[in-house]
């Protein structure tokens, strides 16, 4: 799943317990906070899409990728949530204040997430029901950045695994996100014959590369190449930034 590259995505969590589901809406999914100034306070909001009573609890995660894709949040407090936790009648929304309150001499784009989770609380304590529950939960990319960073793709030596295989990692060596969009990476295989890498890796297109971040993948090719005397020729067109 490319959770690393969406705009935003839900997790929706099962579990058992005797209410109804109910359905919320956290909004901007996508936001940037200067490190110092009047870009630290941002406000999000938090709109309860369903009739009943719903309660929320908002979180900051720092966020990484690792070179598969996988994405690893830990708990920050380099935020500051007023309020955390809120109560919503149905069809009601609540203004969240999130401040950024980290370090402020950062040399290269911070990347967190600000979770919202709703909570399994009852507000209908005399009416009792059985089902299932279906918690949802919003995760937003938060960047805190400054609008001189810019990132720098570079694609290390590409490695053959096996006779099948070849390895691309793609580094980010700028100071600020990117996904992967119009990568063509053109290969000369022995017998001279031209090879778009491009159109071979399908899964990395809309991969979000983290400042300072590695991705690796791989390439199902039987062609044989001779990468030194023959390097590969790599173009990007467009680095777009978006979360």
């Amino acid at each position: 799943m490319k959770n690393h590259s969406l705009l935003s995505f839900l997790i929706i969590i099962v579990s058992v317990f005797h209410f109804r589901a109910e359905a919320f809406r956290l909004e901007p999914m996508v936001v940037n906070f200067a490190p110092d100034g009047a870009g630290t306070s941002k406000i999000f909001r938090i709109e309860n899409e369903a009739k009943e009573k719903i309660a929320v609890k908002i979180e900051a995660f720092t966020r990484e990728i690792d070179d598969k894709g996988k994405e690893k949040m830990t708990p920050s407090k380099d935020f500051k949530i007023y309020p955390d936790q809120i109560s919503l009648n149905g069809s009601d929304s609540r203004a969240i204040r999130v401040v950024y309150l980290g370090p402020k001499d950062i040399e290269k784009e911070v990347s967190y997430r600000i979770v919202a989770s709703q909570l399994p609380v009852s507000f209908e304590e005399t009416k009792k029901q059985t089902g299932i529950k279906f918690l949802f939960q919003f995760v937003a990319s938060v960047y805190v950045t400054d609008v001189n960073y810019y990132p720098k793709i570079v694609i290390e030596p590409i490695k053959r695994i096996d006779k099948d295989t070849l390895r691309i990692s793609v580094v980010n060596k700028g100071q600020r996100h990117t996904l992967l969009k119009n990568v063509k990476i053109e290969m000369k295989d022995n017998a001279g014959k031209s090879v778009i890498l491009g159109d071979l890796v399908k899964d990395w297109d809309g991969e979000n590369v983290l400042s300072g971040h590695r991705r690796v993948f791989k390439v199902k090719s039987t062609s044989e190449f001779d990468l030194v005397k023959n390097p590969p020729k790599v173009e990007i067109k467009d680095e777009n930034v978006s979360p």
